[in-house]
């Protein structure tokens, strides 16, 4: 089980390094993933936004938080489940 939370705690980690470091090694490639992403409105444009990424000039407001939250805690109850239907096989 041990190694299940590390994993999981690799990936989120290195999903939240992701986002503090890609957007100062590659500038190009954020702009363009930036501007996708506001025309899409997955994101917020910095001064609307509730929590900033840094250096990108977006962020998320209140009601995208609330729905990422939502998608994990679905996720983090569907590993749950799926863990506990692994021990009880």
């Amino acid at each position: 089980m041990d190694k299940d939370w590390e994993f999981v705690i690799l990936v989120f980690g290195g999903l939240v390094a992701a986002v503090f470091l890609l957007p100062a090694l590659l500038p190009e490639l954020v702009a363009g993933v930036t501007a996708k992403l506001l025309s899409w409105q997955v994101v917020v444009p910095s001064a609307e936004a509730l929590v900033s990424i840094p250096a990108t000039g977006v962020g998320f407001d209140l009601p995208r938080l609330l729905v990422g939250a939502g998608i994990l805690l679905v996720a983090a109850g569907a590993g749950r489940v799926a863990m506990t239907r692994r021990a009880q096989a």
